[in-house]
C-alpha cells in the first residue's frame, strides 16, 4: 500500500487522546487482528477485531468454559458475508477491554471453526462516537475518544451506510467504487456489480470458496486487479480481489452499484490505520 505521509507524533503520545483501552494486538494465522478482552471477570480471551460487525459473537467452546448455558437459549436470526442462519443468543454480564466496559450483552454463539478457532469477534461497528487506531509497528489497537486525525495519515472522508459501517470512494481502475472496510474480513471482496465493470480488463481467474461466521460457503472468481485508489494519496497495485454473489452486499444495500469489502489482505499493510466513527474519516499511513 502506497501513502502520502508527513512525519507528526503519533496519536499513543498525546495525552489528550482519552483511550478507552489500548492492548496489544497480534495478527491470527489468517491475518486478522487479534486483542484480549475479558469476559465476566475471566480471561483475557482473543477476539477479532471486526469493523464490519456490529455485534460481538462469542464461540461456542468459550461459552462452555465459561458455563453459559446457550443450548436451550432462545435463537436469533445472524447475517454473515455469505449467508444468514438462526444461532442461539446468551446474555453476557460485562465484557471488558481495558477501560472500555459493555455490560448487560446479548451476543450469538457460534462454531469457533467459523471464527478461524479464536474465542470470538468484537464488533465495533456500532461504535458511533468512538476512534478505532490499529498501529501494527507497536502491535497496539485503541478505541479514544474521536478527535482529529493526525497529519502524518492520509485520510479518507467517509459515509455511514445503513448498517452502521462506514464507507468510503475508490476507484477500482477506472470504476467509482464504494469501499467497505473490514477488519473481519480475511481476503478482500468484490460484488457482482464491479466485476461485471471490470470484465474487459482482467486476465485470468480461480474459483475460489468464501467463508463467514455462518456455514454457508459461497463460490467467489478471483482476479488480479491492476490499480484501488482511495482518495488521493492511496493505491494498492496487482491485489487478488475475490469476486461473488455475496449475501453481505444484499444485506448493506450495495449489490447495484461496484462496491468491494477491503478485507487484512490490503489493511495489513499499512503501518498504522485509524477509523473515526464520528467524524466519519479513515486514515492510512502507508
Amino acid at each position: 500500500m502506497a501513502a502520502a505521509a508527513d512525519e507528526a507524533a503519533d496519536p499513543a503520545d498525546d495525552p489528550q487522546q482519552d483511550t478507552l483501552f489500548a492492548t496489544p494486538t497480534q495478527l491470527d494465522r489468517v491475518g486478522r487482528i487479534v486483542a484480549p478482552v475479558m469476559i465476566n471477570g475471566r480471561g483475557p480471551f482473543r477476539l477479532l477485531v471486526d469493523t464490519g460487525a456490529n455485534a460481538t459473537t462469542l464461540s461456542t467452546r468459550l461459552a462452555d468454559e465459561l458455563g453459559i448455558d446457550y443450548r436451550n437459549a432462545p435463537s436469533i436470526m445472524m447475517n454473515g458475508v455469505t449467508g444468514r442462519a438462526l444461532v442461539p443468543v446468551a446474555s453476557i454480564e460485562q465484557m471488558q477491554a481495558g477501560a472500555l466496559i459493555l455490560r448487560d450483552q446479548q451476543v450469538p454463539i457460534v462454531d469457533p471453526h467459523i471464527m478461524a478457532n479464536t474465542d470470538g469477534i468484537l464488533g465495533i461497528a456500532a461504535l458511533t462516537d468512538k476512534q478505532l487506531v490499529v498501529d501494527f509497528r507497536r502491535d497496539l489497537v485503541s478505541i479514544g475518544k474521536s478527535r482529529r486525525l493526525p497529519s502524518y495519515l492520509t485520510i479518507i472522508k467517509a459515509k455511514r451506510l445503513a448498517a452502521g459501517l462506514l464507507a468510503a470512494p475508490a476507484f477500482v481502475g477506472r470504476i467509482s467504487t464504494i469501499v467497505v472496510i473490514d477488519t473481519g474480513a480475511q481476503r478482500t471482496l468484490g460484488n457482482n456489480a464491479l466485476h461485471i465493470a471490470l470484465q474487459r480488463s482482467h486476465g485470468a481467474s480461480a474459483t475460489v470458496p468464501v467463508r463467514g461466521v455462518t456455514a454457508d460457503i459461497a463460490q467467489g472468481t478471483q482476479i488480479l486487479v491492476e490499480d484501488i485508489a482511495l482518495g488521493r494519496g492511496i493505491s494498492v497495485s496487482k491485489s487478488p480481489v475475490t469476486f461473488g454473489d455475496f449475501h453481505v452486499f444484499d444485506l448493506w444495500d450495495l449489490s447495484d452499484q461496484p462496491a468491494l469489502i477491503l478485507g487484512m489482505d490490503i489493511i495489513g499493510q499499512a503501518s498504522v490505520f485509524v477509523i473515526d466513527f464520528r467524524r466519519q474519516e479513515i486514515g492510512f499511513r502507508g
